[in-house]
């Protein structure tokens, strides 16, 4: 088995293509889209996040705000990053990852999307 060495960083995701959408919360109606993320070019994943601090945005908030896209951002190292470091996978870090879309992972839910 291979262990992939990958990265993220971040930017804008066509979600007009492949992509996976990354919620803080239960999936439902109170889950916070937090992310994009595309299949990885050349080992790296692009990341978009569209959940971001308004500034009219009470102070509360904001650290509510901040605080879970600190939180995917570690969990992204670790599911993109660390993770296909630490285990042969037996797959691509991007299928390990779409496998397991519409489960919890910690505190967010992956959703993927197909699109071509």
């Amino acid at each position: 088995m291979q262990k992939y060495i990958c990265q993220w960083k971040e930017g804008i995701v066509n979600t007009a293509h492949e992509h996976i959408r990354i919620y803080y919360g239960d999936f439902g109606s109170n889950a916070k889209l937090v992310a994009f993320v595309s299949p990885p070019e050349d080992n790296c994943f692009t990341v978009q996040f569209v959940a971001r601090v308004e500034p009219d945005e009470t102070e509360i908030n904001k650290i509510i705000i901040n605080t879970i896209i600190d939180e995917t951002k570690k969990d992204l190292d670790h599911f993109l990053v660390a993770h296909p470091r630490e285990k042969d996978v037996g797959d691509t870090p991007w299928e390990y990852i779409v496998n397991r879309a519409r489960h919890s992972i910690g505190e967010l839910t992956v959703d993927y999307e197909e699109r071509m």
